[in-house]
C-alpha cells in the first residue's frame, strides 16, 4: 500500500531531524576527555543544560574549544541534576525551587573560589537552562565578589530580563550566544512551558536580550558562517570546539595572548 502524504512527511522529518543530529553529536564522539589543567592558570565553571537521555552537554566539546583557545587552566563541568533517562524531563526543568536552589549552590562556590584564589582568572558558563542558572548565580554573587567574564550558551531566559544585576558580578562581559533557528526548544518549548524563570515566550537564546546588547552584554547571534564551525544554529549545536575557539572565548577574554 502505498504511503499518505502525512506518513511521507513524518518520515522526511524525521529523516532530516536524525541528520541534523548526527552533524552535531559525530564531532563531540571523536573528542577525548580533557585532561585536566592547572588552576592557577584559571578555572571555568560549565554549567550544563538538562541531562537529557543521561548526556552530559557540553563534557567535552567545551574543553577541547577552550583549550584550541590556549586556555590553560582548569574546567569544572558542575552538575546540577541526576541524569534524565526518560523521553521527558520536564519534572526536572519545570522544579523552580530546585533550579534556585541549584543557583545558590553555584554562588557559593564562585564566592568560594574568588576568595581563595583573588588573583586567578575566574569564568562561568552555562547552556540551555543552565544558562539560567549561571546568570541567577551571578545574581545572588555577595556584593563585590566578580567573575572575570561570563557566557550564555543558547540560554532559556527570559529576553527582557534586566541583565545589570548580574552584570554588576561581572568584570569584563556578559557573552549571549543567540540563532533564530533554535524555535523548537527556545522558541515553541518555553513558550509551552515557560523560561525556568517563568516567563511565557522565546527565549534569549533564541532572540536575544532585548536592547541590552553592549555597557557589558555581548551578544553573538547566529549567521551561516557559523556552519563552518560547526554552529548549525539548532540546539543541540550550541557549544561545538570550533565555535567555542572562534566566537566564545575570544569574547570572553579567554586564552587570549
Amino acid at each position: 500500500m502505498p504511503m499518505t502524504p502525512i506518513e511521507i512527511t513524518l518520515y522526511a522529518g524525521g529523516a532530516i531531524l536524525l541528520v541534523i543530529a548526527i552533524f552535531a553529536l559525530a564531532p563531540r564522539l571523536r573528542l577525548q576527555r580533557d585532561a585536566g589543567g592547572d588552576r592557577s592558570k584559571g578555572l571555568v565553571v560549565f554549567v550544563g543544560g538538562l541531562r537529557w537521555l543521561g548526556v552530559r552537554w557540553g563534557l567535552r566539546s567545551i574543553p577541547a574549544g577552550l583549550r584550541k583557545a590556549n586556555f590553560a587552566g582548569k574546567v569544572i563541568y558542575w552538575t546540577w541534576h541526576e541524569p534524565v533517562f526518560r523521553l521527558f524531563c520536564l519534572s526536572v526543568y519545570c522544579n523552580r525551587r530546585k533550579i534556585e536552589a541549584e543557583a545558590q549552590r553555584l554562588a557559593l562556590l564562585l564566592a568560594d573560589e574568588r576568595r581563595q584564589n583573588p588573583h586567578c582568572p575566574l569564568y562561568v558558563m552555562g547552556c540551555s537552562a543552565g544558562g539560567y542558572i549561571t546568570l541567577r548565580a551571578l545574581e545572588l554573587l555577595p556584593d563585590g565578589v566578580k567573575v572575570d567574564s561570563a557566557a550564555l550558551l543558547s540560554p532559556a531566559v527570559d529576553p527582557e530580563r534586566d541583565l545589570s544585576p548580574a552584570l554588576a558580578h561581572v568584570s569584563g562581559g556578559l557573552v549571549n550566544s543567540s540563532s533564530p533557528l533554535d524555535w523548537i526548544i527556545l522558541g515553541l518549548g518555553t513558550w509551552i512551558f515557560r523560561t525556568p524563570d517563568g516567563t511565557r515566550s522565546a527565549s534569549a537564546g533564541m532572540v536575544g536580550f532585548a536592547g541590552q546588547d553592549g555597557h557589558g552584554a555581548i551578544e553573538i547571534r547566529w549567521h551561516p558562517r557559523m556552519i563552518l564551525s560547526g554552529r548549525l544554529g539548532g540546539h543541540a549545536s550550541c557549544s561545538p570546539p570550533a565555535y567555542i575557539t572562534k566566537y566564545i572565548a575570544p569574547a570572553m577574554g579567554i586564552g587570549v595572548p
